[in-house]
């Protein structure tokens, strides 16, 4: 923990690829995982200025702050619909759809039916559950709105995007569940 609060989650003159690389692992591990009040504090402060970021950390600092602060949700969220950067919307519905808290999980996935928003982006979001709970929301949303969802994806692409889908249902790799799977 002590190394992982040294090192921080703000730009570092210093970085290089590889120490970023590094750092984030670090961050990841400590702030995400174990929810080290300090990096988790830090993370909060430094969502509102996530474009000043390396791209290495913005993900991870949203993803760590919109979880401890449900009411930055919100603010992300809107932010996802005015991003003109594809990569950094990327890092914001990862941030999203990784919320831990399964209100706002669901509110995540609701943006896959959002026309405003490229399906190709937002599929990202059945992937990005940080729970079996909410991996289980997940699966239950699309099997209520695969119509829908299916509808949305652009008939030039690849079979890739759709059967991108199939891990939705055979990722949870659980005996339990494969009748439900099939």
């Amino acid at each position: 923990a002590l190394a992982a609060t040294a090192a921080g989650c703000g730009p570092k003159a210093s970085a290089t690829r590889g120490t970023e690389a590094t750092r984030k692992g670090l961050i990841g591990a400590v702030g995400w995982t174990a929810r080290d009040p300090a990096l988790v504090a830090e993370a909060v402060r430094l969502a509102g200025r996530y474009r000043e970021l390396p791209q290495a950390m913005r993900e991870l600092v949203l993803t760590i702050a919109v979880d401890a602060r449900p009411e930055l949700f919100d603010q992300v969220k809107k932010e996802l619909y005015t991003e003109t950067d594809r990569s950094r919307r990327g890092e914001l519905l990862g941030a999203l759809g990784s919320a831990r808290d399964p209100a706002l999980h669901a509110k995540a996935l609701e943006l896959t039916l959002d026309t405003k928003l490229d399906i190709r982006e937002t599929q990202q979001l059945f992937r990005s559950g940080a729970t079996e709970a909410n991996r289980d929301a997940g699966r239950a949303f699309f099997a209520k709105h695969a119509d829908k969802i299916l509808a949305r994806i652009p008939p030039d692409g690849t079979a890739g995007q759709v059967s991108g889908f199939a891990w939705l249902f055979t990722g949870s790799c659980k005996a339990g569940k494969r009748d439900e799977i099939v």
